[in-house]
C-alpha cells in the first residue's frame, strides 16, 4: 500500500492523498473479509524511512478502526443510497464535528 498524486508512482505514505479513497480500500477489505498480506511499498527519499513505514502501519490500522467504528451497515446504506453528497456530507460531519 502507498498513495501517490496520480501522475506516477510517488512511493508517498499510506493514506497521505487519497484519505477518502483509502477508507474506501480498507472498508471493501473489510467487506470482502480479505485475510491476506498487507504490503508497504514506498520508496520514502524525502522522510526517514522507518518512520515512514511505521507512520503507513499506523495510517492502515486507524483506517481499520474508522471503518469498524462507523460500522459496515451504516456504510452500506450509504452506499446502497448512491448519493455522494450525502457521503460527503456524512463523513464531514464524523470527521470534523461540523453540521
Amino acid at each position: 500500500m502507498n498513495d501517490n498524486y496520480a501522475d506516477s508512482d510517488g512511493d508517498m505514505a499510506f493514506g497521505s492523498v487519497h484519505f477518502l479513497g483509502s477508507v474506501e480500500f480498507v472498508y471493501w477489505l473489510v467487506r470482502t473479509n480479505y485475510q491476506g498480506w498487507h504490503s508497504v511499498d514506498i520508496f520514502p527519499y524525502r522522510t526517514d524511512p522507518a518512520q515512514t513505514v511505521l507512520e503507513s502501519l499506523k495510517w492502515m490500522q486507524a483506517m481499520y478502526d474508522f471503518v469498524e467504528k462507523i460500522g459496515l451497515e451504516k456504510l452500506d446504506a450509504l452506499i446502497k443510497q448512491g448519493d455522494g453528497i450525502a457521503m460527503m456530507s456524512f463523513f464531514r460531519e464524523i470527521l470534523f464535528r461540523a453540521k
